[in-house]
């Protein structure tokens, strides 16, 4: 349902061409999405034999998951919003400008996946596939009512700052039931000063 309801909600208030300029901006994740899926699903096997024989292992392992991938994706995902209104011209023509903003908001629900799934796998590696529901369960109904608030009024622009929204409220979860126990505060500032080298590296 929350995989296609930024597509419904857009074809309800507005109709297919609104839902057009939406979905350009959002083909261009699409790459990305494939990306942290697939590492993800390579990486579960090891996380979970890895629980079982050395739990300290296993946080450390965690840890330096989540910073190395928000390494990664920091400085690409900041130069395409630096470069969004190339690349949506490059790609769609003219036609499509109005994309450009739409993509600079969407593009961060990119960066955020690559924190949120592999949070979500670390909670299943550790047996605690409830609480990956329960982020689920909090994060759809918060989507909702945004994405009804937002949306009406800013059209495309309203749908794609919802979806970023809520992306950040599941990983304020995520990251609460992942490393709450285990020095949340320590990595956050570790989390953050990533942000900052990569937003330096990206500029650079």
């Amino acid at each position: 349902i929350s995989g296609t309801l930024d597509v419904i909600l857009l074809s309800w208030f507005f109709g297919e061409a609104i839902v057009g300029i939406y979905a350009a901006a959002r083909k261009l994740l699409a790459l990305g999405g494939v990306i942290v899926i697939s590492f993800t699903t390579a990486v579960f096997p090891y996380l979970s034999h890895l629980y079982k024989t050395s739990v300290e292992s296993f946080k450390s392992v965690v840890q330096g998951l989540v910073k190395y991938l928000l390494a990664f994706i920091l400085p690409v995902v900041l130069v395409i919003f630096w470069l969004a209104d190339k690349l949506v011209i490059l790609l769609y023509t003219d036609a499509y400008v109005d994309s450009i903003p739409v993509l600079q908001i969407l593009i961060w629900v990119l960066a955020l996946k690559f924190l949120n799934l592999p949070l979500s796998y670390i909670l299943f590696a550790r047996g605690d596939q409830k609480q990956s529901f329960q982020v689920a369960a909090i994060t759809l109904p918060v989507y909702l009512v945004i994405a009804l608030v937002l949306t009406p009024k800013w059209s495309a622009i309203g749908m794609a700052t919802a979806l970023t929204l809520s992306s950040l409220v599941s990983f304020a979860v995520y990251f609460f039931f992942a490393f709450r126990n285990e020095g949340a505060f320590r990595l956050l500032l570790q989390l953050g000063a990533v942000m900052i080298a990569g937003g330096i590296s990206s500029a650079i």
